[in-house]
């Protein structure tokens, strides 16, 4: 549904084009490619709205194809004096800066249940990098503030540990020790998520998981130790690397 909504549009688009060029070329009508391009390029930002509405996501991701898609049609019927449709541009900041928070509530509202005791970092910085610390299965929201945790100085339990990141209009910095399995997955939505020296940032991103496995001695202390980082974004960053 996805591809084919994307491609409709795209299609729409570039046969317009070929048209337009045509007739023109003729004097049957007297509408130049120029023009064309200048009034509908924002037909460039409905597309992307419209790829990121049917891709593969939850209710977040909609919201901001929606969203996305709803400021490119605006721009349209500005340039081509749409009355129904036409919105003072000078005010497009009245809709934006509404649609971050809502896309930010949406975010935190309908996120993975949250894993053990949650921490937030709210207008505020919290940090954990200076001295041994025990790490359980936990959560870490920084909301227009930063999180760093340095994983190397940390004690984990046996088995699986898990850890879930969600960073909206702030920034979460974490460290990771090279002798653990990590295994991270994540997402982000007008932000950035960058996972062992895997980059991804944009509209809207879905890494799939991504694994570190050392091979350890069965007398290592971090032996069958698993952590899992699943991250979450919107209009922040997230940065996983190694200590």
């Amino acid at each position: 549904m996805k591809g084919l909504s994307s491609r409709i549009i795209l299609g729409i688009f570039i046969l317009g084009i070929g048209v337009v060029a045509l007739l023109s070329n003729f004097g049957v009508i007297d509408y130049s490619l120029g023009r064309l391009l200048s009034n509908f390029w924002p037909v460039i930002i409905v597309y992307w709205g419209v790829e990121t509405l049917f891709k593969p996501g939850d209710l977040v991701q909609r919201f901001v194809g929606l969203f996305i898609a709803f400021i490119g049609v605006v721009l349209i019927a500005n340039r081509i004096e749409f009355e129904p449709l036409m919105f003072d541009l000078s005010s497009l900041w009245q809709l934006i800066i509404p649609g971050i928070l809502i896309i930010a509530g949406l975010s935190l509202l309908t996120g993975k249940k949250r894993i053990g005791k949650s921490h937030y970092a709210v207008l505020s910085g919290l940090e954990r990098k200076k001295s041994s610390w025990q790490l359980n299965s936990e959560s870490y929201v920084a909301f227009l503030g930063g999180v760093e945790l340095d994983i190397s100085l940390a004690e984990l339990g046996d088995g699986e540990t898990h850890l879930d990141l969600t960073a909206v209009l702030g920034g979460i910095e974490i460290k990771v020790p090279r002798d653990l399995t990590i295994v991270c997955e994540g997402q982000s939505i007008f932000g950035g998520v960058e996972q062992l020296g895997d980059e991804s940032g944009g509209i809207f991103t879905s890494k799939k998981e991504i694994r570190h496995e050392p091979t350890l001695s069965t007398d290592h202390p971090n032996h069958g130790k698993i952590l899992k980082i699943s991250s979450s974004t919107v209009f922040g960053g997230i940065e996983i690397d190694f200590a």
